[in-house]
């Protein structure tokens, strides 16, 4: 409600709202809410136009069924295979949406949303969300008796799904697939110096990050080529592209030590890129 709200005091250009207050009789019309179901979904927020139009209050669009951060992405088909996807920063991941319809085109997805853990206290652990992603898996697992085929997830969102295929590969079923994609096995604390004041959780979580093993049939999707900044469309940071040409080094030597039988796949763009239709 807090990201929402300030979203669109910015949009209508006021100072402050209600959550409660009808945004149309606050004066949005009909592009500008079109305008702010883009702006939450860049932000992460599985929004649309039919969903701000019909709730129309920020407490409303807050309560919908998409705006859950665990749920079925367009709903659940018991003739597909369930493939559980845990999102890390959303916000970065100008594909999202298109990747999405490309999954669910094929499979049941339970989707876990990055906004579940991003504006916890900087104490937050995360071992907290690990939980989290175990209790509402084994919920829905129990609810629909359904089996699990595969964990996906992008960025620091494939590391905690790492961590949840193994409690289903040892609990639920042995031969769950894990798809990692854009996963940092290696780690070091100077990338803690590229990350500001306003992402202090994703610092707690990198820095409480349980050692990541799966012992199923794992597969990994890495970038080949550096990042210019660590957010996405930031200005060109030369200091970071030099830390992040030899992080892949590192990542990659990690990943060939540790999972030398895994299968790979490396696509010719930086983090932001994976997720492009085109691969």
């Amino acid at each position: 409600e807090i990201i929402m709200k300030a979203t669109v005091c910015k949009l209508l250009a006021i100072e402050d709202v209600s959550l409660t207050s009808d945004l149309f009789a606050e004066g949005m019309n009909s592009i500008q809410a079109m305008q702010l179901a883009y702006e939450l979904q860049q932000q992460g927020f599985s929004v649309g136009f039919t969903e701000i139009y019909a709730a129309r209050t920020i407490q409303g669009i807050a309560a919908s069924p998409q705006m859950q951060p665990c749920k079925w992405y367009n709903h659940y088909d018991a003739d597909k295979p369930v493939v559980i996807l845990v999102c890390g920063y959303t916000q970065a991941y100008p594909f999202y949406e298109d990747f999405m319809k490309q999954l669910c085109a094929r499979y049941s997805v339970l989707v876990f949303d990055s906004f579940a853990f991003w504006n916890h206290p900087s104490d937050f652990q995360a071992s907290d969300y690990i939980d989290y992603l175990i209790t509402n898996t084994e919920k829905e697992i129990q609810q629909k008796g359904t089996k699990i085929y595969a964990v996906t997830g992008h960025s620091i969102g494939s590391e905690l799904g790492m961590l949840l295929a193994e409690h289903i590969r040892q609990k639920h079923n042995p031969d769950v697939r894990m798809v990692a994609i854009g996963t940092s096995l290696y780690t070091t604390s100077e990338l803690f110096k590229y990350i500001s004041d306003d992402h202090l959780v994703l610092k707690q979580m990198q820095k409480t990050m349980p050692p990541l093993s799966f012992a199923g049939d794992l597969s990994i999707v890495l970038e080949s080529q550096p990042s210019s900044s660590l957010i996405l469309n930031g200005p060109v940071d030369p200091e970071y592209v030099k830390f992040s040409e030899a992080f892949l080094k590192k990542n990659k030597e990690t990943w060939d030590a540790k999972y030398p039988n895994a299968h790979r796949v490396f696509l010719h763009t930086d983090h932001f890129g994976l997720l492009q239709p085109t691969f």
